[in-house]
């Protein structure tokens, strides 16, 4: 049986690969996995504060600040609110998932990266194109968009993927921002393949938004 807390574990697991390469190349920045133009992505006001020089001590007290329960459920719209926020941290991640279900996949997730980020800026795009690759090529994923988002922080990319396992299959949408020295994630999983990438990513650019103007 095909669990929605397994496809969790292997949605967060691509999605923390894949923040570890960007973490040790660079950010996120333009990408296209089939050599078609990128598909329009959703843009935001840029913030004109001082970039942050490193990251939340705190994460799950940042997360709370940044976007709360109600906040979530006003972005994402699920049609089963959420209610709760699980936080999980350690020396490389600080993750919040934001929960109507201990047993179901988090209706939003927002990621931060420990450590401060001293990669390139801009990162080229040569890496961000050499990477989605690796990701396309792995044969449980298939990415289903790799597009920039301009306006929010430094640099920010949408990636969409659906992922396969245990007999089923899940899709994620993931927007990864690079502001600062400061690399996170805003992410929406779900069971359901058919996913519009761009309608999600527009809803997690008002989550990264918010994540930016808490920096």
């Amino acid at each position: 049986m095909f669990h929605a807390h397994r496809l969790h574990s292997i949605l967060t697991s691509m999605v923390l690969l894949v923040l570890l390469a960007l973490a040790a190349c660079g950010g996120p920045s333009a990408a296209n996995t089939n050599g078609t133009p990128a598909s329009a992505a959703p843009t935001a006001t840029a913030t004109a504060k001082p970039a942050p020089k490193s990251p939340p001590t705190d994460i799950q007290a940042f997360c709370a600040s940044a976007v709360s329960v109600a906040q979530a459920n006003q972005i994402m719209s699920p049609s089963t609110p959420v209610t709760s926020v699980d936080v999980t941290s350690d020396d490389n991640w600080g993750v919040c998932n934001y929960l109507y279900s201990q047993t179901q996949l988090p209706v939003l997730s927002i990621a931060v990266d420990e450590q401060p980020y001293t990669g390139p800026k801009p990162v080229p795009q040569s890496t961000i194109e050499q990477l989605v690759s690796q990701l396309a090529n792995e044969n449980t994923q298939t990415v289903t968009t790799a597009t920039p988002v301009s306006g929010i922080g430094d640099q920010a990319e949408l990636i969409g993927a659906t992922v396969s396992g245990d007999g089923g299959s899940g899709h994620v949408v993931v927007l990864y921002v690079l502001y600062g020295q400061v690399l996170f994630l805003c992410e929406d999983g779900s069971v359901n393949t058919n996913v519009d990438d761009a309608a999600e990513g527009s809803k997690l650019a008002q989550c990264a938004q918010r994540v930016v103007a808490a920096l």
